[in-house]
């Protein structure tokens, strides 16, 4: 996620569908102002899964 937060040059994110908010969570941990909305309250207060950068898909 790193190189793509750079390459876009990121100032401010919001994260539409975040589930239980990995991305938004590792984006603020950035120091990148971030909003995360969900709507299924099945995610609500849940613990997000491990956010390191090994679950996640590569980004092109």
């Amino acid at each position: 996620m790193q190189p793509v937060i750079v390459r876009l040059d990121a100032k401010s994110a919001i994260d539409v569908g975040a589930n239980a908010g990995c991305f938004p969570i590792k984006l603020a941990s950035s120091g990148i102002p971030t909003v995360a909305l969900e709507s299924d309250p099945k995610t609500f207060g849940q613990q997000p899964p491990p956010c390191d950068e090994t679950t996640w898909p590569t980004w092109r």
